[in-house]
């Protein structure tokens, strides 16, 4: 049987032809606080696809101690801390490096984005075109507690413009 161009699963297929889909850890800043959970890997980069507008699909533990997954918006969601990709994306362009301080209530990031050469750091986070950018080696402050990340996605809707 065939449904929009892909053959149905072999019901006699080897246990390893049946993968589970491959979830990676995220920690998710809302303003409401961090809440952990997992989402699954895809093709392209989280990145790119938050870029595109798409929703979080998350796969969370509710209140009932049951796991289900979540479709978190956009717009709700102030950053995502993400393990770094395995293998450098064929998009990745030499950038130059720069610490800069940033503050999306209630949080208060630094860490390291990279530029294009030439971009203006005082400036750069409110002149990007995009929507998510990529922090590295991030500290994230909140209440008393700092997190430190490897790498940070910083929906930037939320950051204060000065």
């Amino acid at each position: 049987m065939r449904f929009l161009g892909r053959r149905a699963p072999d019901r006699d297929a080897a246990p390893e032809d049946r993968r589970e889909p491959q979830l990676e850890a995220v920690a998710i800043f809302r303003a409401d606080g961090v809440v952990e959970g997992s989402i699954q890997r895809g093709e392209s980069r989280l990145s790119d696809d938050l870029n595109a507008g798409s929703a979080l699909q998350v796969w969370l533990v509710g209140a009932d101690g049951n796991r289900e997954w979540q479709s978190l918006r956009a717009d709700d969601v102030i950053a995502v801390a993400v393990p770094p990709h395995p293998d450098p994306s064929p998009k990745r362009m030499a950038r130059r490096r720069h610490v800069l301080d940033l503050k999306a209530p209630p949080y208060l990031i630094s860490g390291t984005v990279h530029m294009p050469p030439g971009a203006d750091p005082a400036r750069y986070a409110r002149s990007t075109p995009h929507r998510w950018l990529a922090v590295t080696n991030a500290a994230i402050g909140f209440a008393d507690d700092t997190f430190e990340v490897d790498v940070l996605l910083l929906n930037l809707d939320h950051v204060v413009r000065s």
